[in-house]
């Protein structure tokens, strides 16, 4: 059966039917997609083929700094003879779904088999032929194509005239819509034949469900309050401006209020002072990390432990809890980061954010923050590192969120290490959480 990138190659013109057949002959002969041995046969470069699927096809084209410092957690996703056979490179988990860099982004195959596996959505995007091949060879320790012997020489063939009034001259190069792919939602969210879970979406906790937990966030913001009230009566209010990091609260929650002209009605914290000394050694031994939160008997253990173990991971690391429609800065530390700071932010989830959508979706993400109000008033409030990577992962009890940890790169191009003890430990410190809420409500503690 003709390939689906080349027939689209062909109706754009950049490949003529010759060309097609000899290509498709010459992956019988040596192996190699059609795309491969197109570029091998010297009749489009990688460049010409990316740069056409992502415009025909309407998808982002990936960058090669994309391919450098992808987490384990990420790669580990798509299996080794999965990426062999299709040569498509995860990239990326937002919302939900799988974002592959592919140089033939139109093999439903290869979405349908990896969507299977996985059990999240794949989506593709293009990416340059050569570079997919790099990272195979980085990630994967799949050796290049040396397996393919020397392609023929192609044909001689009668030169194609485009001329005016040809029909392949005549129709616009991308004319027509992209290919029928596979929805990149909808098919996955019945039932998920992988070993992840399928996509939930978040659903506002009953009044019963939320009484189990209302304990936990009240118990992780009175420190918070503690703080800020005797702050307020040693300290004058007038010095922060809305900018500081420790108004980012005020900045963030007056998204979604009117205006005041009461300036006494919504009190500013005062600017925090100078970091006072570390509160969070680096933990490096996982198992000795893993060992403290599972024994662990109140909140503040499992996320002292939790930030603390990330330290090593990541630059900067900062948990916040989940109240309703807020965000409340818990606990965090690293790069520019002060604990009084991190008490001091309050997100407001009804507005467009990452912290928004890793909420409603209950799934990782990782990749840059997207330009958002609140995700740039949120990343100025903890300095003046614009971080190109994030990590954020839910901490969920019961199915429901009820934190977010979030790490970013700092100063660095990209994370250097492999970030997925993170996701173990996230692991073990949600059924901490859980057994430590269940051990309060009955009124004793569980040990295990």
């Amino acid at each position: 059966m003709q390939s689906q990138a080349g027939t689209l190659l062909v109706d754009g013109g950049l490949l003529s039917e010759f060309q097609l057949k000899q290509a498709l002959t010459t992956s019988l002969q040596v192996g190699g997609s059609l795309v491969q041995n197109t570029i091998r046969l010297g009749f489009l470069s990688s460049q010409q083929v990316a740069d056409f699927f992502a415009t025909r096809l309407q998808i982002p084209l990936v960058d090669a700094s994309q391919f450098d410092n992808l987490p384990a957690f990420i790669t580990r996703l798509v299996p080794q003879d999965l990426v062999m056979e299709h040569r498509a490179i995860p990239i990326m988990l937002h919302q939900g779904m799988l974002h592959l860099a592919m140089s033939d982004p139109t093999d439903r195959e290869a979405l349908e088999e990896i969507s299977f596996s996985t059990g999240y959505s794949a989506t593709p995007t293009a990416a340059l032929d050569e570079e997919v091949e790099l990272a195979m060879a980085r990630y994967y320790d799949i050796p290049p194509d040396e397996n393919l012997s020397q392609p023929p020489a192609p044909e001689p063939m009668a030169q194609y005239s485009l001329t005016k009034g040809s029909p392949v001259a005549d129709s616009p190069v991308f004319a027509a819509g992209p290919p029928t792919l596979p929805p990149p939602v909808d098919e996955r969210d019945q039932a998920s034949p992988g070993p992840r879970p399928t996509l939930e979406i978040y659903q506002p906790p009953s009044q019963d469900e939320d009484g189990e937990l209302e304990e936990f966030f009240r118990s992780a913001r009175k420190g918070m309050e503690e703080e800020f009230l005797e702050r307020a009566q040693r300290e004058p209010m007038d010095k922060p401006t809305p900018s500081s990091p420790s108004s980012l609260g005020a900045a963030l929650a007056g998204l979604d209020q009117p205006e005041s002209h009461d300036a006494a009605a919504t009190p500013v914290p005062a600017k925090p002072e100078a970091p006072a000394e570390d509160n969070f050694p680096v933990l490096h031994d996982l198992e000795k990390a893993r060992e403290l939160i599972l024994a662990a008997t109140e909140r503040d253990e499992v996320a002292r432990t939790l930030v603390r173990f990330c330290r090593t991971l990541m630059p900067r690391c900062l948990i916040f809890v989940i109240k309703r429609d807020i965000l409340v800065g818990w606990m965090g530390a690293g790069e520019s980061v002060d604990q009084k700071q991190v008490k001091g932010i309050m997100i407001p989830l009804s507005s467009p954010s990452i912290f928004r959508t890793v909420r409603e979706t209950g799934t990782d993400y990782f990749g840059s923050l997207p330009h958002t109000t609140v995700n740039d008033i949120f990343l100025s409030a903890l300095g003046d590192i614009q971080t190109r990577q994030a990590l954020l992962i839910p901490v969920s009890v019961r199915h429901k969120p009820i934190c977010i940890v979030y790490g970013d790169a700092g100063n660095q191009d990209g994370f250097t290490k492999d970030l997925s003890p993170v996701h173990l430990l996230v692991q073990d410190a949600a059924a901490s959480f859980e057994r430590i809420i269940i051990s309060k409500k009955m009124g004793r503690v569980v040990t295990r």
